[in-house]
C-alpha cells in the first residue's frame, strides 16, 4: 500500500473530521432538496384537487386553505435552501476529497516511480482521483436519496393512500432493472473510452514529436483512426445516458396511463387519488438521478481499478506506514566511483565530495548522463558506487529520508490539474498561506499569484507558461526546505532577467544548503566551487 508522508498524514487526519461532517451535511441536505420536490409535487396535486372538490360542496365555506398553501411555500423555500446547502457541503467535502487523494498518490508516485512518463501517469491519476473523489456526490447521493425517499412514500403509502403500495411495487424494481442495464453498458463503454483516451494521446504525442519529419509529408493515419474511435467511444456513451433518461420517462409515462385508466373504484372522487398520479409524473425527478448516476459510478469503479493497479490505493488510502520524513542536518556529501545504471556515463563512476555552502556545476554534451546523474543521487535511479552523508552510507537512512532531503528538481516539473495552492502543498502540506506567497515572490512569480492562490491551473498546468513552470518547481523546493537541492537546467528557457534574479535567490540558498546544478550556461552570478564536465 502507499504510505503517507508525516506532513500529508498531518493533513489528512486534520481535515478526516471536517470532510466527514460535509459529506454528512451534504448528503442530508441532498435527500431534504429530493424528498423537498417529490411532496411538494405531491402535496401541490392534492391540493388543487380537494380545493375543487371543496369548491363543489358544502365544504366550500370551512375548507381551510391557508394551511396547505403555506406548506406549499414552505417546501418550496426548503427545497431552494437545501439545494444550495447541498452545492455548498458537496463542493467543499469533494475538493478535500481530491486534495488528500491527490497528496497520496503524489507520495506514493514520488516513493516509487523514477522514470520519464512520471509526469503523464500523474496527470491519469489526477483524473482518476477526480473521478474517485466525485462518487459521493455524483452517484451515492442520489442512491442514497432515492432509497430514503421510496422508503418514506412505503409509510406514507401503508398510512394514507394504500394504492401508493402498488405503484411503489411495480416503480422500485422497474427502476433497479433500468439502473442496472444502464451500468452495464456505461462500465463496458467507459472502459473503451479510457483505452481509446489512452491511444490517442500517445497517438498525438507520437506525431508531435514527429514534427521535423512533416515536411516530408508523414502520414498522421493512425492519428486519425485514433481520434476517430475516440469520438466514437465518446458518442456511444453519451448515447447510452441519454437512453437512461429515456427510458425513465418512458416507463412513468406508462405508468401514468396506467394510474389514470384503472384506478381503485373507492378513491374515486376523493381529492388523494391526484397522489397517485402526481406520484407517476414525479419518477423522472426522484428516479432520475438514481439512474443518471450509473454513469459516474462505473467511472469511479474504473478509476478505484487504476489506482488499485497503479498505486495500490483503494478509496480510502492507508495512512499506516513511516512515523514522519524529518529534514536532515547534511554537512558533506560524498560521491565515491558514483554511476547511473542508465544511458552513457563515465565507466569508473563518479567522485565529489560537497559540503554545505558549495554548489557544484554539472555541464556536458546531451546524453553524458547529466540528468541520469542527479536522479542516481536522489534515489530516483538504480546506481552503482557510494554515495555518503555525513560520512555515513546513504542505505542507513530510508528511501523516503533520502528523496525528502535530497531533492531532485526537474527541468519539466509536473503541474498537477488543481489550483495554485495545492500545487504548492505537496511539497509543504502545513505551510500557511504566506510562505505560499513568499515563495511565489522569491522565484518571480508575482505576475502568477495576482489571480490568488485559488486560481486553476488547468491541466498539466496549461496556463503557465513553460518558464512559470519551472520557476513553480523551484518555489516548491523553496517550501521543503531540503538540505541538498539537485537542479535540473533551472535556466533553460528564461530570459535574462529571471535568469539573473534566480542566480541571486541560488547564491542565497547555497548559504544553508548543498547545491548541484545541471546547466549548460555559464553564469557570472553564480560561482561555483565545483565544475563538473561529464564529457568522456
Amino acid at each position: 500500500m502507499a504510505t503517507l508522508s508525516w506532513a500529508s498524514r498531518q493533513s489528512w487526519m486534520h481535515s478526516e473530521v471536517t470532510m466527514r461532517t460535509e459529506r454528512y451535511a451534504a448528503m442530508a441536505l441532498s435527500t431534504t432538496h429530493l424528498m423537498a420536490g417529490v411532496v411538494l409535487l405531491l402535496l401541490s396535486g392534492w391540493f388543487i384537487a380537494a380545493s375543487a372538490v371543496a369548491g363543489l360542496g358544502p365544504l366550500a365555506a370551512t375548507f381551510n386553505y391557508v394551511i396547505p398553501a403555506a406548506m406549499i411555500r414552505f417546501l418550496a423555500l426548503l427545497r431552494i435552501l437545501a439545494g444550495y446547502g447541498e452545492k455548498y457541503f458537496g463542493h467543499a467535502a469533494l475538493l478535500d476529497k481530491v486534495s488528500q487523494l491527490r497528496l497520496s498518490v503524489f507520495d506514493g508516485v514520488m516513493n516509487g516511480r523514477a522514470d520519464e512518463s512520471r509526469a503523464e501517469e500523474l496527470e491519469r491519476l489526477g483524473q482518476h482521483t477526480d473521478a474517485l473523489a466525485s462518487r459521493d456526490i455524483a452517484a451515492l447521493f442520489p442512491l442514497i436519496s432515492a432509497a430514503v425517499l421510496a422508503l418514506l412514500l412505503s409509510v406514507f403509502g401503508l398510512l394514507v393512500f394504500p394504492p401508493l403500495l402498488l405503484l411503489l411495487a411495480i416503480t422500485v424494481p422497474a427502476a433497479l432493472l433500468i439502473a442496472l442495464w444502464q451500468w452495464r453498458g456505461l462500465h463496458r463503454q467507459r472502459s473503451q473510452l479510457s483505452k481509446g483516451q489512452t491511444a490517442y494521446t500517445a497517438a498525438i504525442e507520437h506525431y508531435l514529436t514527429s514534427a521535423s519529419l512533416w515536411h516530408h509529408g508523414m502520414s498522421n493515419r493512425t492519428l486519425e483512426a485514433s481520434q476517430t474511435d475516440w469520438q466514437s467511444a465518446r458518442h456511444r456513451l453519451r448515447e447510452t445516458e441519454n437512453w437512461g433518461d429515456w427510458r425513465m420517462t418512458a416507463f412513468a409515462m406508462s405508468l401514468l396511463l396506467f394510474a389514470a385508466a384503472a384506478p381503485p373504484q373507492e378513491w374515486l372522487g376523493s381529492p388523494y387519488l391526484m397522489l397517485g398520479l402526481f406520484f407517476c409524473l414525479s419518477l423522472p425527478d426522484w428516479l432520475g438521478p438514481a439512474v443518471r448516476a450509473m454513469s459516474p459510478l462505473a467511472e469511479a469503479q474504473l478509476a478505484e481499478a487504476e489506482l488499485h493497479k497503479l498505486m495500490a490505493v483503494s478509496d480510502r488510502v492507508a495512512v499506516d506506514g513511516e512515523e514522519g520524513v524529518a529534514r536532515l542536518p547534511i554537512d558533506t556529501l560524498s560521491l565515491s566511483s558514483l554511476r547511473p545504471q542508465r544511458g552513457q556515463f563515465h565507466e569508473s563512476g563518479l567522485d565529489l565530495t560537497l559540503r554545505r555552502g558549495e554548489l557544484a556545476l554539472v555541464q556536458g554534451s546531451s546524453g553524458s548522463g547529466k540528468s541520469s546523474l542527479l536522479l542516481a543521487i536522489a534515489g530516483l535511479l538504480p546506481m552503482s558506487g557510494k554515495l555518503l552523508i555525513n560520512g555515513g552510507d546513504v542505505s542507513t537512512i530510508s528511501p523516503a529520508q533520502r528523496r525528502r532531503n535530497l531533492l531532485y528538481i526537474e527541468q519539466f516539473p509536473v503541474v498537477l490539474a488543481d489550483t495554485l495552492r495545492q500545487n504548492l502543498l505537496v511539497a509543504a502540506p502545513g505551510a500557511s498561506d504566506d510562505a505560499l506567497r513568499d515563495a511565489l515572490v522569491a522565484t518571480g512569480l508575482e505576475a502568477v499569484l495576482n489571480d490568488g492562490l485559488d486560481q486553476w491551473l488547468g491541466e498539466t498546468g496549461r496556463l503557465l507558461s513553460g518558464g512559470e513552470k519551472k520557476r513553480l518547481g523551484i518555489a516548491r523546493a523553496l517550501l521543503s526546505d531540503a538540505p541538498v537541492w539537485l537542479m535540473d537546467e533551472p535556466f533553460e528557457g528564461l530570459d535574462q532577467a529571471v535568469i539573473e534574479r534566480l542566480s541571486v535567490l541560488l547564491s542565497r540558498e547555497r548559504e544553508s544548503r548543498i547545491l548541484i546544478v545541471v546547466s549548460h550556461r555559464e553564469l557570472e552570478g553564480l560561482q561555483p566551487d565545483v565544475r563538473l564536465s561529464l564529457d568522456v
